[in-house]
């Protein structure tokens, strides 16, 4: 194929999904050649990469081909900006450094995942399994992460400005260094979650459970700010933290 895009990466991901179809069976014999056509002309007539994007988004509603299984796929270093990939497998892929600015993954299943130094500013992950995903360093400002199972993941060193965590479970989460600035994670499970050294600025705790979790040398946490969360007794700080660890911006 030779189109007017030029991002090898970007048609390397196509020839992925085509390969995936057809391994899959997701395509019935008599739709084959019609989606190959339909996939040959989307890509000689897009001048750019969202026109492509939104194209072959329609094409794949037009065929009925849903909750695409990408597990273990490596797609790192990749463009997906405003994709709908929801309730798609994407079990251990690999999307370390891609940019998902704006994409839709709500509801799909990550678990394994490798997100690291990915874009995923504005992302809608609402629903979605990360469990044991690394995210370490990911760009994730203003996502949205309301009732994800984000068990034993990876998100040191992370960009969290303004992430909603509302109901979403952080058991033993590692969220050492990351900017948890404005986040929110309002009724969310952080028990055992480690903050250390984190920005909490502005950070929302409301009836989170803190249980056992290490909020040592934190930046912006404040006692008041930490009544708020759920735990045995407001004169009792669960596991590591104490009153030392506080350390007012």
């Amino acid at each position: 194929m030779v189109g007017n895009i030029g991002d090898i990466q970007f048609v390397s991901f196509l020839e992925a999904v085509i390969d995936l179809l057809e391994e899959k069976n997701l395509l019935e014999e008599k739709n084959k050649e019609p989606f190959m056509n339909a996939l040959y002309d989307i890509y000689m007539v897009s001048q750019e990469k969202t026109a492509m994007i939104l194209s072959l988004k329609k094409l794949l509603l037009d065929f009925k081909i849903f909750r695409l299984n990408l597990t273990g796929h490596k797609f790192d270093m990749t463009s997906l900006c405003n994709l709908n990939l929801s309730m798609c497998n994407l079990t251990n892929v690999n999307l370390a450094h891609s940019d998902l600015e704006n994409i839709n993954l709500s509801f799909s299943i990550l678990n394994g995942a490798n997100l690291a130094g990915a874009k995923l500013q504005n992302a809608n992950l609402k629903g979605a399994q990360l469990r044991g995903a690394n995210l370490r360093s990911a760009h994730l400002s203003r996502a949205n992460f309301e009732d994800a199972d984000l068990r034993e993941v990876r998100l040191g060193a992370a960009d969290l400005n303004s992430t909603n965590f509302l109901k979403a479970d952080l058991t033993g989460a590692r969220l050492h260094g990351a900017d948890l600035s404005d986040a929110n994670f309002q009724y969310a499970n952080l028990s055992r979650a480690i903050l250390n050294s984190s920005i909490l600025s502005n950070t929302n705790f409301e009836h989170a459970n803190i249980e056992g979790a290490d909020f040592t040398n934190c930046t912006g946490l404040s006692v008041d700010k930490i009544k708020k969360a759920d735990f045995v007794s407001p004169f009792q700080f669960p596991g590591s933290i104490n009153k030392n660890s506080f350390h007012e911006t």
